[in-house]
Parts: C-alpha cells; structure tokens; sequence
C-alpha cells in the first residue's frame, strides 16, 4: 500500500465519521425541536385558558396563537428532507470499475462523494437551524406580549 493510499483511506475514513456526527446531531436537533414545539402547544392552550381572567385578554390570545405558529414553525424545521448517512451502495461503489481501476481512484471517488453529501447534509442543516431560531425567538417574544400587558393593567388599576 502506497502512501497516497493510506492518505486517502485516511481521509475518506475521516469524511464518513464526519457523515456520522451530522446524522447524530440532526437526530438530537429534531427530537430538541419536537421537545419544544409540544411545550409550544401546552402554553399556548394554558394561555387560551388563562385568557378570560386576564386583564388583557387580546394579549393571552395572540401570544396563544403566536406560539402555536411557533410550534408550526418548529415541526417544519424536523420535517422529512434528503439527508446522507454514512455508507455507499456496493453498486455505487463499482459502478464504472474495471481491470484499469486503481484503489486510489475508487477511494477518491468515494471521498469525493462524500464531501458533496457533507455539503448538501450541511446546507439542510442551517435550514432546519434558522428554523429552530425563529420558533425559539417566537417564544421568547410571546413571553413579553402575553405578561407586559398584563403588568401595566395591573399597574393601572
């Protein structure tokens, strides 16, 4: 084995470990996104129920439906896409092989292969990231709709 070989199953070793982490860290994001649009929907219907005591009830109403956007928003960031895992077809793998073939060749397709679903698994990542932003700021803010009325009702009276 040559070093150019070792080089690249080196590296095509790293890029598949580096597949695997972006699978693993996807999964923990969907299941983080999951997590919190149900919390989402158990405010927004405590809000709906706290609404016809509260002082400004317009305020626990939109913060009710503000959050339930948050949760929307929230689920489409988990919703089904292409994403790579880690691994090949054995056909993929052969497809255009012959005598002429070297491993070096093979391995550098493969590797090549890989960084363009590295890529493409990143890009879906910051999407579903930004995502996750938004419903997480959309929370935040609905704190301050739903409880600062309410303050300066109380503070009114």
């Amino acid at each position: 084995m040559s070093i150019n070989t070792a080089i690249i199953e080196k590296a095509y070793e790293l890029s598949q470990q580096k597949m695997e982490m972006q699978f693993r860290a996807s999964e923990f994001a969907d299941q983080r996104a999951m997590n919190l649009a149900g919390v989402q929907i158990a405010a927004s219907a405590i809000l709906m129920g706290l609404a016809s005591p509260a002082s400004v009830p317009s305020a626990m109403m939109i913060s009710a439906f503000l959050l339930i956007i948050a949760a929307t928003i929230g689920w489409w960031s988990v919703r089904p896409t292409t994403f790579y895992v880690p691994g090949a077809k054995f056909d993929d793998v052969l497809h255009g092989v012959n005598a002429e073939t070297s491993i070096e060749d093979v391995l550098h397709e493969l590797g090549e292969f890989s960084d363009k679903h590295i890529t493409e698994n990143e890009a879906a990542r910051v999407l579903s990231s930004n995502r996750f932003r938004y419903s997480f700021l959309i929370t935040i803010w609905t704190l301050f709709i739903a409880v600062i009325p309410q303050l300066f009702a109380r503070l009114g009276q």
